[in-house]
């Protein structure tokens, strides 16, 4: 019984932090972010295992455009993002690492 209250109310704490105004933080860079922002971001990936993940992977995606090409292949950390993303069990990642993975074989 306490378990489901719990779950009940994370649920509508979630619902909460994706009003249509907030949910577009989940989509800027983490750099770009206000304080305010980034404190509800760090709320939200508490709430969401599978928000958290997904924040993560995104952040490795783009942080790959900051790379040193004499310092790392990128082409080597491209392709263990692929298989993080394809196996994260996240569908719009799992879908992005497929067709990036067929491009690039």
């Amino acid at each position: 019984m306490k378990i489901e209250k719990l779950t009940e109310l994370q649920e509508e704490q979630l619902i909460k932090m994706l009003h249509c105004n907030q949910r577009f933080i989940l989509l800027k860079n983490k750099k770009n972010l206000s304080d305010k922002q980034s404190d509800l971001l760090k709320q939200l990936c508490e709430l969401n295992q599978p928000i958290y993940e997904a924040m993560l992977l995104k952040e490795s995606f783009l942080s790959m455009y900051a790379l040193d090409n004499k310092d790392i292949d990128v082409e080597e950390y491209l392709l263990e993002w692929m298989i993080q993303a394809y196996y994260s069990q996240i569908k719009p990642f799992k879908e992005l690492a497929a067709k990036l993975y067929d491009k690039f074989n």
